[in-house]
């Protein structure tokens, strides 16, 4: 179902299970403001296969019972859905990233979000040739709800 909120317009946030996974466990802190964002189409998550399994699977095994408000909340979400990268596309990014977050990089390179959030913040945002070498903005959701509420301010003459 498509959200008559969605704007194409929408800021693009690619999105790490990390985000999803904190977002519904705790409903304090930005991780699970930016859940409340997306779901009023104020920013459009994308995601890949990968992480929609990767985040599942974390969640059944460290806090089953959220699994069913995760399938609500993923039920209602207007994601932008993108393709898992190819071995040819993650194979190069082991020598950046971990193996097991190249997968996300290289969807979140494929997808040309206007940021990439994470909450893996030693793995993406502290290895600073991860966001050169990748020409991402790479954030985490504290850090893209700073810049969200300085727009806001600045658009309502606030500065």
């Amino acid at each position: 179902m498509t959200s008559p909120l969605i704007d194409p317009t929408s800021p693009r946030v690619f999105i790490d299970s990390s985000v999803l996974i904190s977002g519904m466990i705790s409903k304090r802190g930005a991780s699970y403001a930016l859940l409340l964002l997306a779901e009023l189409g104020l920013v459009r998550f994308i995601t890949c296969p990968y992480i929609q399994k990767e985040t599942e699977r974390n969640l059944g095994a460290k806090v089953p019972e959220i699994l069913p408000l995760y399938h609500q909340f993923t039920a209602r979400m207007n994601w932008e859905l993108v393709a898992d990268p190819s071995s040819e596309q993650v194979l190069p990014l082991i020598s950046v990233i971990p193996p097991k977050d190249a997968p996300v990089l290289a969807a979140a390179i494929n997808s040309s979000p206007d940021r990439l959030v994470t909450l893996d913040t030693a793995h993406f945002i502290r290895a600073v040739n991860v966001s050169q070498m990748s020409g991402l903005i790479i954030c985490t959701p504290g850090d893209l709800l700073r810049e969200i509420r300085q727009l806001l301010a600045k658009g309502f003459g606030h500065q």
